[in-house]
């Protein structure tokens, strides 16, 4: 059975962890190794909405994490990890002054018109017959979520490449990614550096990010739900639920539609009322 196509919703880099070596042949001398560091780390909190640093270690490295951000130095150089909806937004920030990239993710995320619900364990199916009849040898890993949602992977998590399907809409419990699930490729060793510049381009980064994720799960045997070369080169990130910019895209999808309707009836006191709301100057300062 053909999967339907989706809607895509967030396409883009979903973490990129990032070193900065002192001795690297890229950089000109020590004073540039400084600057880089000092520049990670005033871009790394500038751009993150959390207070406070915490400490923070991982193999060898020390510093601090904020956010969805981790910052660290040691005896090989720097490193930086950032992921979420930071490195949507910020990764070109420290793939451009970085002297390696170890990991690079990649991610789509598709709105589906119905509950997908066995969507793991459909592609599941297709992935094994496909390596049945003469594809790569590959891993395939069906894990139930028992309510929070299925997640496929494909391959090895030591690979250079693995990939993850995983429905996003139970898993984050969040009404902006209802009956979506999100096609992701981890990308490590050698790799993400060519990916990365593969991708680098504003004006199609979109198309060459959807791309190359099409690709590597069709290389499993398994069609994704959308069209690489008809993903928008602008898209709307869902923003977290939990914070302010994500609240007001849930009344814009929610609520606004309702108070259009109100609105036009003439019942806009009475939808103020069923909010518990006099008036909303009364919330104006």
């Amino acid at each position: 059975m053909t999967l339907e196509k989706g809607k895509v919703i967030s396409c883009g880099v979903d973490w990129i962890t990032a070193t900065i070596t002192p001795t690297s042949e890229k950089l000109v001398n020590a004073l540039e190794y400084e600057t880089r560091c000092d520049y990670w780390q005033r871009h790394a909190l500038a751009i993150t909405n959390e207070p406070e640093r915490k400490d923070w270690s991982m193999h060898g490295y020390t510093g601090w994490t904020v956010g969805w951000l981790d910052y660290g130095t040691g005896t090989n150089g720097s490193i930086i990890r950032v992921k979420s909806d930071e490195a949507h937004g910020h990764w070109t920030a420290f793939a451009d002054t970085c002297t390696n990239i170890s990991r690079l993710d990649l991610e789509v995320t598709v709105q589906f018109t119905r509950d997908l619900e066995d969507l793991a364990k459909d592609e599941a199916i297709k992935a094994d017959m496909h390596r049945q009849n003469g594809g790569h040898r590959f891993g395939i890993r069906h894990v139930r979520g028992f309510g929070d949602g299925d997640t496929l992977y494909l391959g090895s998590r030591v690979s250079a490449v693995f990939t993850r399907l995983y429905d996003k809409g139970r898993e984050s419990k969040d009404a902006s990614y209802e009956n979506a699930w999100r096609y992701e490729v981890e990308y490590k060793e050698a790799m993400p550096l060519h990916i990365a510049k593969g991708i680098r381009d504003p004006k199609c980064h979109n198309s060459a990010v959807a791309a190359r994720v099409f690709q590597e799960y069709e290389r499993h045997g398994i069609r994704c739900g959308f069209e690489p070369d008809k993903v928008p080169s602008k898209l709307v990130i869902p923003a977290k639920l939990g914070t302010i910019e994500g609240k007001l895209q849930w009344l814009n999808k929610s609520v606004s539609p309702t108070l259009k309707l109100l609105a036009k009836a003439g019942r806009v006191q009475d939808a103020l009322k069923a909010l518990d709301i006099a008036s909303l100057h009364d919330y104006i300062e």
